[in-house]
Order: structure tokens, then sequence, then C-alpha cells
């Protein structure tokens, strides 16, 4: 599976998740619907479990060089390099 798919999935359910857990934390009955005991303390375990591990899936999975940029040093931090390399700064 392409690291961006992972990353666009674990997004979706990181959101949904969090949304789930302020409903829950409001109203655990909302979210609890299948269990006996309906508390705040099994959402926050529930759901908080869950928004913790798909953050670090979210988190894990980000690209670098999603943005395009291939080089990440300002023009100065690029100028000393080169004469540091002993290449001319000018070409």
């Amino acid at each position: 599976m392409d690291s961006q798919v992972l990353h666009n999935i674990a997004g979706f359910i990181l959101i949904f998740s969090a949304f789930l857990l302020t409903a829950g934390l409001i109203r655990p009955f909302i979210v609890l619907w299948w269990t006996n005991t309906k508390t705040r303390g099994k959402v926050l375990a529930i759901y908080g479990s869950l928004v913790l591990i798909f953050a670090i899936i979210f988190f894990v999975t980000i690209d670098p060089q999603q943005d395009g940029r291939k080089d990440t040093a300002t023009p100065k931090e690029q100028t000393q390099q080169d004469t540091r390399d002993g290449g001319d700064a000018n070409n």
C-alpha cells in the first residue's frame, strides 16, 4: 500500500476518532451504545487509544518530499556550503 494512501486513511480515522472522543466525553451513551457501562473513562480509554495510535501512524507516514522542495538550505547557507566545497558560488 502506498504510504500516501495510508497517510490519508490514518488522517481520516484520526479526525473521526477525535470527533467521537469529544462527543463521548460530553454524552458517553452516544459512542458506547454497545456496552452496558457507559462512562467517560471507558470513552477516554477506547477512543483516546484510537486517537493516539492513528496520530502516530499519521505522523510517521508523512512524506518529507511532499512539498516539492529539493533543498531546504537558505541561499546564504547554500553559498557558504559551495565556497567550503571549493565550488564557485556565482555559477
